[in-house]
């Protein structure tokens, strides 16, 4: 390399943050780093970097948890108005003395809609709709609800399978109750009794 070209280089390099040095070793100067600052100048982002993403994680997990025991809560309340409620007691009552007599198809029948016997099914039918639903959606414990009614659910379901399947046919609409069935045949097959 000339001097002249050198030199030129130099103003050039200067003029864009680098400069050469004697030896014509180039350096660049990028905006306030250079070959002097260390890892350790550096420490206190990392470690700001490093207490967001614990925090984070601490939080994601505190949510987490909450979720779990609100859902579990909910669902101890639910089984407990089950059994405390008196319009649910009284419409249940009237399903198992109907279940007991069999022939639960009869009250099917739209003429009888409004027949304290049909509303007494539709009761049962629509809680039990209203449950799958709500474990469907992750809003209910399914284990717990299982543990406590997983049976009854059960047995419900096949006495009312007819009906339920006498509704579909007279409304043409084949999607009537299916959470609950779907979640009866998954109880079911399970058998964990």
């Amino acid at each position: 390399m000339s001097n002249s070209s050198s030199g030129d280089l130099r103003c050039e390099l200067h003029s864009i943050g680098a400069h050469i040095s004697d030896s014509d070793t180039l350096q660049l100067v990028c905006h306030g780093f250079h070959a002097g600052y260390s890892l350790l100048s550096y420490l206190p982002f990392i470690g700001a970097a490093a207490a967001a993403l614990v925090a984070w994680w601490n939080v994601n997990r505190t949510f987490k948890a909450n979720r779990v025991i609100a859902k579990k809560k909910a669902t101890m309340d639910l089984i407990l108005l089950e059994q405390t409620n008196d319009y649910i007691l009284q419409k249940r009552t009237e399903f198992l003395k109907l279940k007991k007599e069999g022939d639960l198809v009869k009250w099917a029948d739209p003429q009888r809609s409004g027949d304290t016997e049909a509303s007494s099914i539709a009761t049962v039918i629509n809680k039990y709709e209203m449950i799958a639903i709500g474990i469907k959606n992750d809003s209910i414990c399914a284990d717990i609800y299982y543990d406590w009614l997983g049976s009854t659910l059960i047995s419900d379901w096949e006495e009312l399978c007819t009906f339920i399947g006498e509704l579909r046919r007279m409304s043409k609409n084949y999607n009537l109750y299916i959470n609950f069935e779907k979640l009866a045949l998954e109880w079911r097959n399970k058998k964990k009794f």
